[in-house]
């Protein structure tokens, strides 16, 4: 499903991909949402946090995949066209979420954890590391 929505599986249309979910994600569709996304992001809470991922996922799976596909077997016509966008969401959700925990796992600064954009758009800080 992510090719046809997408397009081939190659680096251009995934750059143009990833730009349009970060554009989204920085003032579009999904900007008001992120502040929920990032509602449980404390790696200190894992456990609860995946938890809270996971019910919010399977309430997709029940309110959309099992209601217009309940045998799982048509995944082109309207279906398709209702599931390419909630993938994509899934996706930009997942990339917030990701972003969030690596700062605070990275030691970037409290305000960096608390807000995931800066001057060039969506960022992760990393502290420097020794390995």
């Amino acid at each position: 499903m992510i090719t046809k929505f997408v397009g081939p599986d190659d680096a251009s249309s995934l750059n143009s991909w990833t730009s349009l979910i970060v554009d989204e994600i920085k003032g579009g569709m999904y900007k008001d949402a992120v502040p929920e996304w990032l509602s449980c992001s404390d790696i200190n809470d894992a456990a609860n946090c995946a938890t809270q991922w996971a019910i919010d996922t399977n309430k997709l799976v029940c309110d959309y995949v099992l209601k217009t596909d309940p045998e799982g077997k048509e995944l082109s016509g309207s279906y398709y066209r209702g599931a390419a966008p909630l993938i994509q969401q899934q996706i930009a959700k997942g990339g917030v979420r990701l972003a969030s925990w690596l700062n605070q796992i990275f030691g970037a600064p409290q305000g960096a954890r608390d807000s995931l954009f800066g001057s060039d758009g969506l960022v992760l800080q990393v502290a420097e590391v020794e390995f």
